[in-house]
């Protein structure tokens, strides 16, 4: 059963930590959405291993795809459903990435609540 992800303390950590909790926010979140979308080639170690490897460029893809996911997940959950992909890829370029992944915890969180 997947919980939802206190936000406050994801970012706490993501910065204490120098960025390693945040990428296993990325991990953790990517399996969680491909559990509930049923999806298994969104897969969390290999968007980690993409995103070292191009040096996070990869992770601006992850971000459009995440969004994508979570606008499915809403509309299987019959919730309203904004296509949030564009602006988290906007704001990951323009380095706010713990907002952009924060916005997609919290659609994230609305759906595990509402099932």
């Amino acid at each position: 059963m997947i919980q939802p992800r206190n936000i406050g303390i994801a970012i706490i950590l993501s910065i204490i930590t120098c960025g390693l909790y945040y990428l296993y926010w990325i991990f953790a979140m990517t399996r969680e959405i491909a559990h509930l979308n049923n999806a298994p080639t969104f897969s969390g170690g290999l968007t980690i291993i993409l995103g070292i490897v191009t040096c996070g460029i990869y992770f601006l893809f992850w971000f459009y795809q995440v969004g994508e996911h979570l606008t499915q997940l809403k509309a299987k959950h019959n919730m309203p459903a904004s296509n949030d992909s564009l602006l988290l890829v906007i704001l990951a370029v323009f380095s706010f990435g713990l907002i952009a992944i924060a916005i997609a915890q919290h659609n994230l969180n609305q759906v595990v609540e509402q099932s």
